[in-house]
């Protein structure tokens, strides 16, 4: 973890999968430029919305990495206010045909769409095409979207990670969401979390972790869906 300074001193990005902007106030044109050169050679790059986000300023400095231009900051109520409850969004629709939400398609997918968002960010307009949109909030606004850069991704989550804007961080889908976003955009160009095998290959998995309830999803040769859920740290 380093501070924005700390990111303009190191001298090879490459060594790294994914970098995390989180609430950055301002990115020197210097490292923009760096890490546009870091996702166009395959690596991830995952931004983070917060009090210190200037739309001009984000906008006018970060536009090789955005997916969309910043409009301005919604904000729908404080915490402490008593309708907050009333006045707020959620978590609403999500892609499932993405590798970060396809494991919400599974029983307790749903907790995601109780997690309350006081503030999020707007974001312009642009043309079909130049971004995917991942989850929206339940008012329609974007959540999560992703932009592809040569062969890396980029991908701006338009609320907090700490719970200045959200309560998102303390909820159950948080760690499972962050863990596979992060692990999405580390894959450097192979296609998310997808791969294809032959039939009676071994396959091995180096992040299965049976006390998270992982679960694999396998598609045979008729495309047929199995669920192998693990019992130790193999499948």
């Amino acid at each position: 973890q380093v501070g924005v300074d700390g990111l303009a001193s190191l001298t090879e990005l490459d060594q790294f999968d994914v970098v995390v902007l989180a609430n950055v106030e301002k990115v020197p044109r210097l490292v923009v430029t760096r890490l546009e050169a870091f996702a166009r050679a395959g690596g991830g790059i995952l931004l983070v919305a917060g009090d210190n986000v200037k739309a001009d300023t984000w906008n006018a400095s970060m536009a090789e990495l955005l997916p969309k231009p910043i409009r301005s900051v919604k904000e729908l109520a404080a915490r402490d206010e008593p309708d907050a409850p009333l006045r707020v969004v959620r978590f609403g629709a999500t892609d499932a045909n993405h590798p970060v939400f396809k494991v919400f398609e599974l029983p307790g997918g749903e907790s995601l769409q109780r997690v309350p968002v006081f503030s999020y960010l707007l974001l312009e307009p642009t043309s079909p095409g130049e971004s995917r949109i991942l989850a929206s909030y339940s008012d329609g606004g974007p959540a999560l979207i992703e932009r592809r850069i040569g062969e890396g991704r980029s991908v701006l989550l338009t609320t907090t990670v700490d719970r200045d804007w959200t309560d998102f961080p303390i909820r159950v889908p948080f760690l499972v969401v962050m863990r596979r976003l992060v692990h999405y955009l580390g894959k450097r160009a192979a296609g998310g979390t997808q791969s294809t095998h032959l039939v009676g290959q071994r396959v091995e998995f180096s992040d299965v972790d049976a006390g998270e309830r992982t679960q694999l999803e396998v598609r045979d040769p008729e495309d047929r869906r199995i669920l192998l859920t693990p019992s130790s740290a193999e499948v």
